[in-house]
């Protein structure tokens, strides 16, 4: 007969590894159910890590000249922010876990971690680096990305 000790490690057992198999499944749900904003219309959503991990994702916007686009920047880790010089978008602090009155949503019962965002429209065809524009370490200057205006000019 199995002790008690020995049945509930089975059972830890044949838990974690139900928890492991059903990653590939239950992490993309938790995405949707944590960023409804990618599913609006005309909006990207940027997440910023500090630049050990990755700093921006996606690395690449393409937007079309005079296309109207809300981007929604939310941090991670640290205290982010998010520069774009040529297009005069400077969006900080970005504070994760901080719960500003115009950024405090309800989804589905929980809290949503809190984003910032700004709308633009850009009318010039080019190639427009961003940044973090609130130090984060050492990392900082890796942190980049870029929107690529496409249209005719």
């Amino acid at each position: 007969m199995r002790s008690v000790w020995e049945i509930l490690a089975i059972i830890l057992t044949v838990t974690t590894l139900g928890a492991i198999l059903s990653l590939p499944v239950t992490l993309p749900l938790l995405d949707d159910y944590f960023t409804p904003e990618k599913h609006e219309p005309n909006t990207v959503l940027v997440r910023a890590y500090v630049g050990q991990h990755g700093g921006f994702e996606p690395k690449i916007i393409k937007l079309k000249k005079g296309e109207k686009v809300r981007i929604v920047v939310e941090a991670m880790d640290l205290t982010q922010g998010f520069a774009v010089d040529e297009l005069g978008i400077d969006i900080k602090p970005i504070v994760p876990g901080d719960l500003q009155e115009s950024k405090l949503v309800y989804y589905m019962g929980t809290l949503k971690p809190p984003v910032n965002s700004t709308e633009i429209v850009v009318n010039k065809t080019g190639v427009f680096k961003f940044i973090n524009s609130n130090p984060a370490g050492e990392m900082t200057p890796f942190q980049i990305g870029y929107i690529i205006v496409e249209g005719e000019e």
